[in-house]
């Protein structure tokens, strides 16, 4: 009898202890010794609640409860540290604490009394691990005078009961070829959980030029059976393409292309990255879409027959959204257009010039901008002086990330194709390319006019 009066008491502690953690198990000391003619103290503990989650879920969050299971209230500082695997975190937030995202961590110093509760700490992110894996954490909080706490758990991720599988916010970036020639296209695309898309992208062909939003009645997005693949249909300016995809690296990448059922003459590839689309000012705010950048470009130029084209080179975007040479590092590029070639005269004088336009530029909701860029043998106060050997383009620029991110894998970085106007009865070039961020900007970065 003693035995059982023993045991059992502490098994159901045990089991209650279990479901107020959830799915934690953890370790610490202190606590509880004043009923017992101890010291009185502080004992945290973390309820977690949130899940199941699904393959590659976007704005999945889960919720961490701070408690004080001792016998005194705590005093000082306290914080948490929270640092899971399986999620990208994109937001921790919490009533009353202070949080820093690019350490996960919380921390609040009013004191919390025995028995009592913080408030609940958000943690909010997306999935990146498929059905069967889990979303997994080691919590730990210390201070507030309580011997340190540590618990882990996990999260199960489910299948997607999605449409499909490509969810949430993409820009991306594709090039081929359809019965006028060369194509180039760029936008955004927002899949919800029904599969339907908005946003919008600029096309281009020999012929044809348009910038247009989806039409969400009859764009859309479906898994298909193999795992990780669907196809997407898109309708836009009065066109419409099938694509099929294959979605890679946690669910932020996917490659696709054009569906074979798009006949003959419609033939293309092209990659969508997971899209954190920059505040409406990024172009001239510090940590938004300026700085130092590498640029490429490739395809066909508007001769008749068109011929290959390929331009690569650096250039310097400042806080006004203009192209320019900082810290004496001009803004170059080469360009080759079928074997004629236009190249900066020297390693010191820039040849690149232009701007994000118009005056005052923005970015809109789809991450788009637009720029204008020119590329001769010399530029001087701001103006190419060889006019008759260069390349004018003028571009729709999607953001896939500001150069600032602490969440995305590609900070920086950016779609573009060349919107330049098809003249009447003629054709134009056909240019598509990327930005990539290439560091911290110069240390005196500031607006300088040649």
């Amino acid at each position: 009898m003693r035995a059982h009066k023993t045991w059992v008491p502490f098994l159901l502690t045990s089991l209650l202890s279990l479901f107020l953690v959830a799915c934690f198990g953890g370790h610490g000391g202190g606590g509880g010794g004043g009923g017992n003619g101890g010291t009185p103290t502080p004992k945290l503990r973390v309820d977690f609640t949130g899940g199941p989650f699904t393959a590659f879920q976007h704005g999945a969050s889960y919720a961490l409860m701070v408690r004080n299971k001792g016998d005194a209230a705590t005093s000082g500082t306290v914080t948490l540290v929270d640092p899971p695997t399986g999620m990208t975190v994109t937001s921790i937030a919490g009533a009353n604490w202070t949080c820093t995202l690019a350490t996960t961590t919380c921390s609040r110093s009013d004191s919390l009394a025995p028995g009592a509760s913080y408030d609940p700490i958000t943690v909010t992110g997306n999935v990146t691990v498929d059905a069967g894996g889990s979303v997994s954490a080691t919590v730990t909080v210390t201070g507030g005078g309580a011997a340190t706490f540590s618990g882990s758990g996990s999260i199960p991720v489910n299948a997607s009961s999605n449409v499909s599988i490509l969810f949430g916010q993409y820009a991306f970036l594709f090039s081929g070829f359809d019965a006028n020639g060369a194509v180039a296209v760029t936008g955004s695309i927002n899949v919800n959980a029904n599969g339907k898309i908005s946003g919008e992208e600029d096309f281009k062909d020999p012929k044809t030029q348009f910038t247009a939003q989806f039409d969400t009645n009859n764009s859309f997005c479906q898994n298909l059976p193999v795992p990780a693949t669907g196809s997407c249909t898109l309708t836009a300016g009065g066109k419409t393409v099938h694509y099929d995809f294959v979605l890679r690296n946690n669910g932020t990448v996917a490659r696709f292309f054009e569906d074979p059922g798009d006949g003959p003459s419609n033939a293309g590839s092209g990659i969508l990255i997971a899209q954190e689309v920059p505040s409406p000012n990024a172009l001239t705010s510090a940590g938004g879409f300026n700085g130092f950048f590498s640029v490429q470009f490739m395809g066909m130029d508007g001769a008749t027959p068109a011929a290959r084209i390929g331009i690569e080179g650096n250039i310097f975007t400042n806080l006004n959204g203009a192209i320019v040479t900082q810290n004496s590092l001009p803004s170059q590029a080469d360009v080759n257009d079928n074997g004629t070639l236009i190249q900066p005269a020297n390693s010191t004088t820039p040849n690149v010039t232009g701007n994000f336009t118009p005056a005052n530029p923005t970015v809109d909701a789809n991450g788009r901008a637009t720029m204008t860029m020119t590329i001769c043998t010399a530029v001087s106060s701001g103006v190419c002086n060889i006019p008759p050997l260069q390349r004018v383009l003028t571009l729709a620029v999607y953001i896939v990330a500001p150069v600032g991110s602490t969440t995305s894998n590609n900070p920086g970085r950016a779609f573009a194709i060349d919107i330049t106007p098809v003249p009447a009865n003629a054709t134009s070039q056909v240019l598509s390319g990327q930005f990539f961020w290439q560091g911290n900007p110069p240390p005196t970065f500031e607006s300088i006019v040649f």
